[in-house]
């Protein structure tokens, strides 16, 4: 449930002195209507939150509510008489499925898995063990039962800790993750509402500070000489380059346009890296498609220059990062070995739960079927050598028959299709490190 406070927003267009007078008066009027609805605002928190923080929490940390993203634990405005009744909630629309969503989301992760971490197994308010930051405050954080990463302070930086034979990335890279940026006081549309929102966003550097300054290391950069900024409004930069995310239902306050889908909630990000280009994706919809004219990327340092732990300020959390090295067409690769590792469909950590992301792959696959109406296929669900070998036989099956199902549900006849769990049988290499791992827990596509 929404708790919409209706606010006074006056904005002057003007330059000069008039844009001066304007933005006085806005802080003004701000600053009154503020004084009165705070207290609104945290009540209207406390219901969402399950009424006021966890005993022994860590100041900073998200809070474990009742199912909803919680915000991060800080203390709340001097409470006031409510003085402003809550607006009306918006009405609800019918929201578009994964499948029509993703049908048109065009990624394809590398084939291979160089870095991988959902944070599955760190402990709050630790560094991540498979990062290394450099600047600010960066610790695992737990929101919703899952384990995160968070950017907490000004200027917080970190870039995935690698292997040295891994250290840089491929000329064909992909880079996956979600992201979550979170107002310390209230929630982001709140802020969006009350007009008081800055520049919130996050940037990605493609090389470590001592490369990215080096004069020859530049030159080596190239084109990712560039950073790449997302901002809480789903506006990317890279360069000249920029786009905006614009898909779904729309809040919209007159001077910001707030998504929903990308407001308050976790967002998917893909970015695939090529000799000729650059493509980035915020949940279905790609923003950038950018050319690249020389030189390649080195890593992928992500910063936040403006995070705080102020009550009145902003964090953002990141999960499932995944990056890749090859970008092979894999329908090639079915036609020349008669089999395809499908690395878009990806399930939610130990369970047969697709990720939205996973439909762009299986309606792709789907209409491959469509077009050749001969093309019959095993479905073959495969697990790394984590857990016991019954439990791992167990979820693959079950990955495997959600699959088949999925396609089924997209118009294929079931009698293509057959459902195979592999558990840990079949490994593609040695379950000796995070990676080998994340190569084994696949998908696989064979026909039959």
């Amino acid at each position: 449930m929404r708790y919409a406070i209706l606010l006074l927003s006056v904005m002057l267009t003007a330059t000069g002195s008039n844009a001066q007078i304007g933005n006085r008066l806005k802080d003004q009027l701000n600053q009154r209507k503020d004084a009165k609805v705070n207290n609104a605002i945290n009540k209207g928190l406390d219901r969402l939150e399950g009424k006021g923080k966890n005993p022994g929490q860590a100041p900073g940390q998200p809070q474990q509510g009742d199912g909803q993203t919680e915000e991060p634990n800080q203390n709340p405005a001097p409470a006031e008489e409510k003085t402003e009744e809550a607006a009306p909630a918006a009405p609800t629309q019918a929201s578009v499925s994964p499948e029509k969503s993703y049908a048109r989301f065009d990624f394809i992760p590398g084939e291979k898995v160089m870095f991988e971490d959902n944070f599955q197994n760190e402990t709050d308010d630790e560094v991540p063990s498979y990062w290394i930051p450099t600047k600010g405050q960066v610790e695992v954080s737990t929101i919703n039962g899952e384990k995160v990463m968070g950017l907490l302070e000004e200027s917080s930086t970190v870039y995935p800790r690698r292997a040295e034979n891994n250290s840089k990335n491929a000329t064909r890279t992909t880079l996956e993750f979600d992201y979550l940026f979170r107002k310390n006081n209230g929630t982001m549309m709140e802020t969006y509402r009350k007009g008081a929102f800055g520049n919130e966003y996050f940037t990605i550097q493609f090389a470590v500070d001592e490369d990215f300054y080096d004069n020859d290391k530049q030159m080596e950069l190239g084109d990712f000489i560039e950073r790449l900024d997302v901002t809480s409004l789903g506006k990317v930069t890279f360069g000249k380059m920029n786009g905006d995310f614009n898909q779904g239902k729309t809040t919209d306050m007159g001077y910001v346009k707030a998504y929903d889908d990308i407001t308050d909630k976790w967002v998917h990000v893909s970015v695939a890296i090529t000799e000729r280009s650059m493509k980035v994706y915020l949940n279905s919809q790609r923003v950038i498609n950018s050319v690249i004219g020389k030189g390649r990327s080195f890593t992928f340092q992500i910063s936040c220059f403006s995070c705080s732990s102020d009550n009145d300020g902003y964090q953002v959390f990141f999960k499932n990062v995944r990056i890749a090295e090859g970008g092979a067409d894999p329908y090639k690769q079915l036609v020349t070995d008669g089999r395809m590792i499908a690395r878009g469909i990806t399930f939610d950590v130990g369970k047969a739960t697709l990720k939205p992301e996973s439909f762009g792959e299986l309606n792709a696959i789907a209409e491959l079927m469509k077009q050749n109406a001969q093309l019959k296929f095993e479905v073959g669900g495969h697990t790394d050598s984590d857990g016991d070998d019954a439990s791992n036989m167990k979820l693959s099956q079950q990955r495997a028959e959600t699959v088949r199902g999925k396609l089924m549900e997209l118009g294929i006849d079931g009698a293509r299709l057959t459902a195979k769990g592999y558990g840990e049988t079949k490994p593609l290499m040695p379950n000796s490190t995070t990676e080998n791992k994340a190569n084994n827990r696949r998908v696989e596509l064979v026909k039959s």
